[in-house]
């Protein structure tokens, strides 16, 4: 898994080879995770363990 970013805690990264899927990036910190798409525009497709702040 490639890190791309890592700032305050947030890891910011990509599987290269996840199928069909559009490009998107995942996101974590402690026990939160999240994926966001990329294209069309940026859209959350899932987030946990993160709270709304």
């Amino acid at each position: 898994m490639p890190k791309i970013l890592q700032v305050d805690g947030f890891k910011f990264y990509f599987w290269p080879r996840e199928g069909g899927e559009p490009p998107h990036i995942h996101v974590k910190k402690g026990n939160g995770n999240a994926k966001f798409w990329l294209i069309p525009e940026i859209k959350e497709k899932y987030s946990y363990g993160f709270t709304v702040r």
